[in-house]
């Protein structure tokens, strides 16, 4: 017979080897469950990868876009036609001006003593003039000395008119709204014929020149939608339109045009420059210079 002690003892080891058979189970579906996780996770993840490529290929595919574009104006230098002193210069630089707006004076004090002159030369010339058609109308003079007395007048009218004009230059004004920028001439100082004076940058209309890869450039066509951010408004987003493409790559529009027909050549991607149209919006000042990142829909 089996004593009480040895039943106590074959009961614990039966519960011991029970134990770790639901353990050893317990850590295999633990297990099961781990790796059915993993491959659950990586199928999502596949499936993202997947979906994001997809729309990523479509949205490539329709959409172009670069950095290397930048804000451009107009700028109008203002050029003296006459040698002079300035009298005064009646603006700041980065002042906001109008078209006409007077912006330099030059000294017409020798130009009124010029004018007068020249004035009572050609009023003493329409006086002689007058006086000759009725000497030839009475046939005193011949043909030759009333023609001659023409000419006479007409030159002395030309040559007042001539200062006439040049007085008309001591006025420099605006020939655009803008904004004045580098200006170079002071009160008092002397100038010559084309000198330049002054830049006004126009404020009538901006562009935007996106330099675009060969590559891209094959799909762009004027009057594509275009949408660009710039980076001094990274959150707004400016709408335009392609106007046209450059007839030749940055590089061949360059000073010192590359040639590649002599040396070692190494095949660089040429960048075409397209001209782009943007509209203002309120309160979001574009100034020349400005970095863009314009996107054309190509489809």
């Amino acid at each position: 017979m089996n004593s009480p002690v040895r039943k106590l003892e074959e009961t614990q080891e039966t519960t011991t080897i029970d134990e770790a058979i639901f353990k050893a189970k317990s850590r295999a579906d633990d297990l099961k469950k781990k790796k059915m996780i993993v491959m659950i996770g990586a199928g999502v993840a596949l499936v993202i990868i997947s979906t994001m490529s997809y729309i990523w290929f479509v949205y490539s595919s329709s959409h172009i876009s670069t950095d290397n574009a930048y804000i451009e104006a107009d700028l109008y230098p203002l050029n003296s036609h006459i040698m002079g002193y300035v009298k005064n210069v009646l603006v700041e630089e980065n002042d906001v001006v109008k078209k006409g707006q007077p912006i330099i004076e030059l000294d017409d004090s020798d130009l009124q003593i010029e004018l007068e002159y020249k004035e009572a030369k050609y009023k003493k010339a329409a006086i002689d003039l007058g006086r000759l058609k009725s000497l030839h109308h009475d046939s005193v003079i011949s043909n030759s000395d009333l023609e001659t007395a023409e000419a006479v007048a007409t030159s002395m009218r030309a040559d007042r008119d001539g200062t006439l004009l040049k007085m008309k230059f001591t006025k420099v004004v605006a020939p655009v709204d803008g904004v004045v920028s580098k200006q170079g001439v002071h009160s008092g100082q002397f100038v010559q014929p084309g000198q330049t004076l002054m830049t006004i940058v126009s404020q009538e209309k901006i562009w935007l020149r996106a330099n675009f890869k060969e590559t891209q450039v094959n799909k762009v066509a004027r009057g594509m939608a275009v949408e660009a951010t710039v980076d001094s408004y990274p959150h707004i987003v400016f709408n335009g339109k392609v106007e046209s493409i450059y007839p030749s790559s940055g590089a061949a529009m360059s000073l010192i045009p590359p040639e590649n027909a002599t040396g070692n050549f190494t095949k660089i991607v040429q960048r075409f420059p397209v001209k782009i149209s943007l509209e203002r919006k309120p309160g979001y000042e574009l100034r020349p210079g400005m970095s863009v990142v314009p996107t054309i829909l190509v489809k």
